[in-house]
């Protein structure tokens, strides 16, 4: 007995050639039951897009209702906060410096004053004074408020180099540029 062969093309799945249909998306070939499972399946496909969707939105309205809850403006919250935090630790440091320095400095004023102090108590009671110490009391006097308030061993300076970078918002020429 001869064997009868058929031009029928054979099911990706199973390779019957029983109820063959050709689905058009991904160009395979199925048997009427593989055929109804593969649509299940991109059924199945489908449902994951719309639960994929369906969170989206719900992430845009949120956003939309919560502009500031956007990742760009949460990152620049984060530049913000690093910025501050590193301006205030520099501002805490350069303080602690000056008032070491400002310190010990009050304290050679103290001593120059008292002796300063003791010239005139001095000069009072023996009525030993004349116009050219009275010029150069009032000259050190002065010499000390001018050190009091910018001791001459510590001067504030900034550097060339910033502290803090500034951040800056690139907006490129997009798809969505056309609807504004």
């Amino acid at each position: 007995m001869a064997t009868v062969t058929t031009n029928r093309t054979l099911c990706d799945i199973c390779g019957k050639a029983r109820g063959i249909s050709k689905c058009e998306g991904c160009s395979k070939i199925f048997c009427y039951n593989h055929f109804g499972e593969h649509r299940q399946e991109l059924n199945n496909q489908l449902d994951e897009v719309e639960v994929t969707r369906d969170l989206f939105r719900q992430t845009l309205t949120e956003q939309t209702m919560e502009p500031q809850k956007h990742t760009l403006v949460q990152q620049i919250d984060h530049w913000e906060r690093d910025s501050i935090k590193r301006i205030r630790q520099t501002a805490k440091e350069a303080r602690e410096m000056v008032l070491k320095h400002t310190t010990k400095h009050m304290s050679e004023i103290d001593v120059q004053l008292n002796e300063l102090t003791n010239q005139l108590r001095q000069s009072r009671e023996e009525n030993d004074f004349v116009e050219t110490d009275l010029h150069q009391w009032k000259k050190q006097l002065t010499q000390l408020t001018k050190e009091l308030a910018t001791p001459p061993t510590v001067k504030l300076q900034q550097d060339s180099k910033p502290l803090v970078t500034k951040i800056y918002v690139d907006v490129s020429a997009g798809k969505y540029n056309s609807y504004l």
